[in-house]
């Protein structure tokens, strides 16, 4: 499991530098025992402010 965690965050940072390579995103990474659905692997909540 330690392998896949690491697996997905250098794949999730890797995708943030290719796709926002002049941006630095917050990013809080939190563990949790469920998610919303059984069948769901990873969950992205985003909220997105406009000004």
């Amino acid at each position: 499991m330690a392998m896949l965690v690491a697996y997905l965050n250098d794949t999730i940072v890797r995708l943030y530098i290719q796709n926002m390579p002049d941006h630095a995103p917050v990013w809080t990474p939190v563990g949790v025992e469920v998610l919303g659905l059984s069948t769901m692997r990873i969950e992205i909540d985003v909220i997105a402010i406009i000004s």
